[in-house]
């Protein structure tokens, strides 16, 4: 994930994310060091994050656990 607008607040790197800091404009060598982090984890690890990121997405980000919340602030403007 790239470090922009809140992915902080909900992604921790090498816990749940491997977080990019690349600034307002793709930095290719930044991005190619992350990756190479990543592969240099063992697939255990990088599978328990991944699981993690999982987990705060669905926390956070599912549609469905917000769609009544929306639904009601859509009708009420």
């Amino acid at each position: 994930a790239s470090n922009v607008s809140d992915n902080g607040k909900y992604l921790q790197d090498g816990t749940s994310a491997f977080i990019v800091n690349t600034g307002k404009r793709l930095n290719i060598d930044l991005l190619t060091k992350s990756l190479v982090q990543v592969l240099e984890r063992s697939s255990e690890e990088r599978s328990t994050i991944a699981k993690e990121g999982k987990k705060v997405a669905l926390e956070h980000f599912d549609y469905r656990k917000h769609a009544h919340s929306l639904t009601q602030f859509i009708l009420n403007l």
